[in-house]
Formats: C-alpha cells, structure tokens, sequence
C-alpha cells in the first residue's frame, strides 16, 4: 500500500490535497492534530501512533521519529532488498510527505521557554527524508508550503504523478526550507543566550 504522511501546523489548502490523495488510493497517515483535522474534513487518516505501535510521547515531543516512517520515507519496493525488508516489518510506502513547522518565529517573541517548545525536530527529519528519497528514486512527492498544492493537485489530475523534474524542485525547496528554519533557530538563540 502506497502512502501520505501528512504533519502540518499550517491547515490551508489542505483539503485540495487531500481529495486528489483520495482519488489515487493512498492510505494516510497523518500526526495526532493533523489526523483529527482530516476526519473533520470527511477523510480517513491513521495516526502515526496506531501505524507505528509507539504512543506520542508527552507534549508531542517525539511523534514521528521512528523506524516505520523512515524506512517507508527512504526505502523503495522497487529494490528487492529494499521490498524485502519492507515486507519484513510491515512499512508502507511513504511517496509523500507534505509537512510544515512549528511557527518558531511566532513563538519566539514569547520568550526562550516558548521558542525551545517549538523548535520541530521530527518535521525537519521527515522533510530531509522525503527530499533525500526524491533525489535517489525521483518519485518521492514533499511539499513544504501550503501554495505549493494547487500545481501538484493539477499536475497529478493532469497525469496521474508529477515529472521527475518537479520531484527534484520540490526537494531543493525542501531543503532551503529546512536550512532557512535552522537560521531562523540559531540567529534567536545567538541573541536570546547572549
């Protein structure tokens, strides 16, 4: 079975998405918040801790850091070793990933306990997996921003997936974006810890 994971702080768009995911047959498996966002919209999600057999740790802080969702982000059915393992411990292809972060620049004017709180880690790992996959297979979908959707959306309906070129744009931004999150986090922290 092929796969979303979904983990979003920011809910825009979220629906157009999730009717096209629903129309290509991929399960979801989508974080605590998330996944109750998505059943209000009428869509079947399940949560990362049902999928991984692991409970949300207290105050969210580890949701998403677990062998199941990596190996389904990084590995490809394709590659027999990869199938094989797969296989083995029940991981499901994880061919999207569409995240975004805690607002750490919004919560930063609150005070340094707050901004600690919302630094995401599990996101940012989810993000880099999913951008490090696109780039090996040239398959994996990760969207990183709201605005993105609408062109995937058209794309997919257009063709059923989006080209291997879009795939490796995606990634990069994938990647600016979790560079620019880890400036935003160290140029605070270099002010707020003087």
């Amino acid at each position: 079975m092929i796969a979303t994971l979904i983990s979003v702080y920011d809910k825009r768009n979220l629906e157009k998405i999730l009717k096209q995911i629903s129309r290509l047959g991929m399960e979801i498996i989508a974080t605590s918040g998330t996944a109750k966002y998505i059943g209000e919209l009428g869509y079947k999600a399940i949560e990362t801790s049902e999928y991984t057999g692991f409970k949300e740790a207290p105050m969210g802080l580890i949701k998403t850091l677990h062998p199941k969702i990596y190996a389904g982000i990084l590995l490809n059915p394709k590659i027999p070793e990869h199938r094989e393992y797969m296989e083995k411990y029940r991981v499901k292809w994880i061919k999207m990933v569409i995240v975004n972060f805690y607002p750490f620049k919004e919560e930063c004017i609150k005070g340094l306990e707050k901004a600690v709180e919302n630094i995401d880690i599990g996101g940012v790992a989810m993000v880099r997996a999913a951008a490090k996959a696109a780039l090996l297979y040239g398959e994996t979908i990760v969207l990183t921003n709201p605005d993105q959707y609408d062109e995937v959306v058209s794309e997919i309906e257009n063709y059923g997936w989006i080209e291997k070129k879009k795939i490796i744009k995606l990634a990069v931004e994938a990647f600016k974006k979790t560079c620019e999150y880890e400036n935003e986090i160290s140029k605070y922290l270099l002010e707020a810890l003087k």
